[in-house]
């Protein structure tokens, strides 16, 4: 393998690895957004029963499965951020050169 075909192979990668990152940090925060609109829904529902001890029980319920999507809803955002910086990683730095080339572009004109 010459090293013009392990460059072309270290591109590919690199291209596939951000797809795949980006892709991740999406997905997990549509899912923390998902998640946080459920908690919301029913920590409303929770709130529209009178509190008595008659809707004790249901508060309750309604409470703790506002609590679990709650926790879910972080759990994925942490995991979108965790991609989100992936992705940066993954993305490779400028060449020296391609900075001043393109620091020279925008002057010429």
């Amino acid at each position: 393998m010459t090293e013009q075909d392990n460059e072309q192979a270290h591109a590919e990668w690199l291209a596939e690895s951000l797809r795949t990152a980006q892709t991740g940090a999406m997905v997990w925060a549509q899912r923390a957004d998902q998640e946080y609109e459920q908690a919301q829904h029913f920590e409303d529902r929770a709130q529209s029963w009178s509190d008595t001890a008659a809707y004790a029980e249901t508060i309750a319920h309604e409470r703790e499965q506002a609590q679990a999507h709650a926790a879910r809803s972080t759990e994925a955002r942490q995991l979108a951020e965790m991609w989100a910086c992936v992705a940066a990683i993954v993305v490779p730095p400028p060449e020296p050169l391609e900075l001043i080339t393109a620091e020279l572009g925008r002057t010429d004109g």
